[in-house]
């Protein structure tokens, strides 16, 4: 795997096949698309950081790199893209010779960053949603954590808050020696233009037969101003803060108009007209009950919508296509303003995430999950989403924008991921588009390091031309944490493998696999699917690919089981496969429309490593002698009374003691000199889950328990069972499910393939 791990260290990308299948048919017939995954901001060590603006193709924009061909008599390069010829400016022209380059053409850095000369953008804005319509000591937590956050944000950031509940009230933080707020009816369904007009941010001219407006500069300023000048009064602001006023009446949820302060809100930072980095902080408590994007009424007679809804077509559905329509609508108008809108849920119940997620997934949003607001998992969580690096400046960056060139045979099908097409045609546009396709530029709006997006790729070389090799280049801008534009460049050379009809073809494809990346690749293309495709219909399409997959990449002799060998390349593909099969990404039972489309929206953002504990979770086993980690399966054999296990699902971290374990610690042997062994397989998993929680975004949910606790549950679901469950009942398709053990999925699997009828 060394290759794909370099590539990822230096340059931050991974290919699903490094070495790229030669033609169209191939593509196709090896199942797993050819593409990669990028991060565009992660943390690369070699990577240099240069201050001057990049030498860009005349033509086509592209940038000057390691793989452009330079002619030294000449002074010109040749675009890798366009094969267009750049005269190189004088300073670059009298320096440049065959043994002194510029870090930009010097071989190894495929991957380098520009700080560019613009003049850094302007402080970002927080603009802080905050739902009242809770109980006191939920708002009570909730108001506290908000003050620790900005008592933390460099004081130079721009805060606003609004607050909502049956109404919705926009607050005053500048001038004003008492406090002032604008009140809107949360169930009026006020227009952009209204809501600006009654901020006096804007004034409409109406005195002509074609009204105009003019945007009042300085009038944002009231509601959006410097922390450094308005900490007393937020801090006052929040401390008077009281659950809202109209309460709920008996058998009745709170009016909560959420959908209206979210409108509110983009409606207000649209008249900041720099188009400044800012960052919507939705609070909820609930669902919204009245007003724009209802997700369920307030009579509590009312149930929110769960799966069997959607099957059934019950009366639980009434609001669902306009509130997700009315949402999308929102995210849209967000991204395109450079506005990222994060949401922090915490509640017991569903309140409409499900209908929400394309806020997070077009702006680059951030969404967290918790039980209650006075979870020391939303606190860590809030906090690490507002963190500051050494220097003091944010992590998180801004107003993300991604453009990619290639050259022949290779095209863009499209994106996955938290980020929203360009619509920008480019020459290598593939005519099939997937996903967000039918470009070459996407919005990222807020990224972090572990930020990832993954690109579809079509190789499509008319007139069976053969090429030896492609290259694609990566553009990024953004603005970083310490509000300097940046671009980052990576540009990547791939050979192609021979045709798989001679022979070479197919040893190389293996060669150049990683099966994490091509895990990762298939488990983002089923939630892509699983929105408009039944679940079911999405398995059958996993099991199909898996199963011509097999067939084609695994060595056998027809009807011999025994035959069956895969090249080693691809040895755990079948296994991530039988995880992804069973996990919430694939499956709706056991977990609500909001808690699925959470664990989805988070799989859309990881990183390839990440990615894979989500789909297959790790275990580690400890004991009194070897106090190390030791991995081991997911299998119901590991949990043995004189282990600790360590189980890493990636939203939970659960260690759990065996019964003899717990009668030792209970004992107090850990105490005692001689047994520092017990003492070190009692602590090693707690600081290793520490380490875990404090990198995290989301924080993961920390679970310690013992043998035949209630909060065993949390290990014992996710482990195999050991024992061959005899009701597992088979699937239309033949593969079977309901607790079949990793092994006789595996030999179900392996007959299928082997067998004469299987065609593929």
């Amino acid at each position: 795997d060394s290759m794909e791990e370099d590539l990822e260290t230096t340059d931050g990308i991974r290919f699903v096949w490094n070495n790229l299948p030669a033609n169209r048919l191939d593509s196709t017939l090896i199942t797993v698309p050819p593409g990669f995954h990028y991060q565009p901001v992660k943390a690369i060590e070699t990577m240099p950081l240069l201050e001057y603006d990049p030498v860009t193709c005349k033509q086509c924009k592209s940038v000057l790199n390691p793989q452009s061909s330079v002619n030294f008599k000449g002074k010109y390069w040749e675009c890798n893209f366009c094969t267009n010829k750049n005269p190189f400016n004088s300073l670059y022209a009298a320096n440049i010779t065959e043994t002194s380059l510029p870090t930009e053409l010097q071989q190894g850095f495929n991957t380098v960053e520009y700080k560019l000369n613009k003049k850094e953008s302007n402080w970002p804005i927080f603009l802080f949603l905050i739902d009242t319509a809770m109980e006191e000591e939920e708002l009570l937590a909730l108001k506290e954590n908000i003050q620790t956050v900005i008592s933390e944000l460099p004081q130079d950031c721009f805060v606003g808050i609004i607050t909502f509940g049956a109404i919705c009230q926009v607050h005053e933080l500048g001038f004003s020696e008492y406090p002032v707020s604008y009140n809107f009816k949360g169930d009026i369904q006020y227009k952009a233009l209204e809501i600006q007009e009654m901020l006096g941010l804007i004034t409409i001219n109406k005195s002509n037969n074609t009204p105009s407006t003019v945007v009042n500069n300085g009038n944002i300023h009231r509601f959006i101003v410097p922390i450094k000048e308005c900490e007393f009064t937020i801090n006052s602001l929040l401390d008077d803060l009281q659950p809202d006023p109209f309460g709920k009446a008996n058998a009745e949820r709170f009016g909560n108009c959420a959908g209206l302060a979210l409108q509110i809100a983009v409606s207000l930072l649209e008249t900041s007209n720099h188009g400044d980095p800012s960052r919507i902080q939705l609070f909820l408590g609930g669902p919204p009950t009245i007003g724009y994007g209802t997700v369920i009424g307030k009579p509590l007679s009312e149930t929110i919508r769960n799966w069997v809804d959607f099957e059934k077509k019950s009366e639980s559905m009434k609001y669902y296509s306009k509130a997700l329509e009315y949402y999308e609508s929102m995210a849209i108008r967000a991204a395109k303003a450079g506005q990222i809108v994060d949401i922090f849920v915490c509640c017991f119940n569903q309140v409409g995430v499900y209908e929400m997620k394309s806020l997070v997934v077009k702006t680059g949003g951030v969404l967290v999950m918790a039980d209650s607001f006075t979870t020391g998992q939303f606190k860590d969580t809030l906090q690490k989403v507002f963190e500051t690096d050494e220097s003091g400046n944010l992590r998180i960056c801004f107003k993300g924008k991604i453009e990619i060139n290639s050259t022949k045979p290779v095209y863009l099908t499209g994106a996955i991921g938290n980020l929203l097409s360009l619509e920008q045609n480019g020459p290598n546009l593939s005519p099939d588009s997937l996903y967000e396709g039918k470009t070459r530029a996407w919005l990222l709006g807020g990224i972090d390091i572990n930020s990832c997006f993954t690109f579809l790729l079509d190789i499509n070389n008319e007139n069976n031309i053969q090429y030896k090799n492609a290259v694609i280049q990566i553009m990024t801008t953004y603005i970083a944490g310490d509000r300097s534009h940046r671009l980052r460049i990576t540009t990547i050379n791939r050979k192609f493998a021979p045709s798989t009809h001679s022979n070479g073809g197919l040893p190389e494809l293996c060669r150049g696999f990683d099966q994490d990346s091509a895990c990762v690749m298939l488990a983002k293309i089923a939630v892509m699917k699983s929105t408009y495709e039944e679940y079911q219909e999405v398995l059958k399409w996993l099991d199909k690919a898996l199963i011509r997959f097999m067939t084609k990449f695994a060595q056998y002799s027809k009807d011999s089981v025994q035959s069956f060998k895969l090249p080693q390349q691809l040895d755990l593909f079948p296994q991530y496969m039988f995880y992804l099969r069973r996990s919430s990404f694939i499956q709706n039972f056991n977990a609500s429309p909001d808690e699925i489309t959470f664990y989805k929206i988070n799989l859309l953002h990881e990183n390839v490593n990440n990615s894979t504990i989500m789909i297959q979770p790790i275990l580690f086993s400890y004991t009194a002698e070897v106090s190390e980690a030791t991995p081991v399966f997911l299998d119901m054999e590991n949990m043995k009374c004189d282990n600790v296990l360590f189980l890493d699902t990636f939203f939970n971290i659960v260690v759990w003691h065996g019964e003899e374990v717990c009668k030792w610690r209970d004992s107090g042997f850990h105490l005692e000199e001689e047994y520092e062994n017990i003492k070190m397989m009692l602590d090693s998993p707690q600081e290793y889950a520490q380490q875990l929680l404090s990198e995290r975004i989301p924080v993961p949910k920390f679970i310690s328990c013992d043998a035949g606790s209630g909060a065993e549950r949390h290990i014992k679901c996710v482990v195999n069972p050991s024992y061959e469950n005899i009701s597992s009942k088979v699937v239309s398709d033949g593969l079977k499910s309901d607790d079949v053990t990793l092994k006789s999925f595996m030999d179900y699997l392996i007959k299928i393939v082997v067998s004469s009828k299987s065609s593929g």
